[in-house]
């Protein structure tokens, strides 16, 4: 069986200006965009939730419609991960070990911007 591994592509983008922000210490949340993909094609109909790994930081469900999704969460590290929405088939799909968050797998979203998702 192929090896499943996963790749953050790109990071997120700082909020614009030269402050960062420190994760898990602002409780403003932010947009963030962006798209999930497995062997190169969109993923949709499933949601991307995060879940926080550190203090300061609030569980996010997210929608993916044709491999996009958008919406607000607090800066934060999370670890990641996909779970069913109204397409039970699309689901099926999904690997099983993406099914529930991992500490191995984790992000850090530090401010607004776009991220990618490659589940492969």
């Amino acid at each position: 069986m192929r090896k499943l591994t996963v790749l953050i592509v790109s990071a997120l983008a700082l909020v614009v200006g030269c402050n960062s922000v420190d994760p898990g210490k602002s409780a403003d949340m932010v947009d963030v965009s962006g798209t999930v993909s497995r062997g190169g094609k969109p993923v949709t109909d499933v949601t991307l939730n995060l879940q926080p790994t550190a203090k300061g930081s609030t569980q996010a469900a997210l929608p993916v419609k044709n491999g996009q999704f958008k919406g607000k969460v607090t800066p934060g590290k999370y670890t990641y991960f996909l779970s069913q929405a109204s397409n039970a088939s699309a689901f099926k799909a999904v690997p099983e070990k993406y099914r529930e968050g991992s500490l191995e797998r984790q992000i850090v979203i530090k401010g607004a911007g776009p991220v990618e998702f490659t589940f492969e």
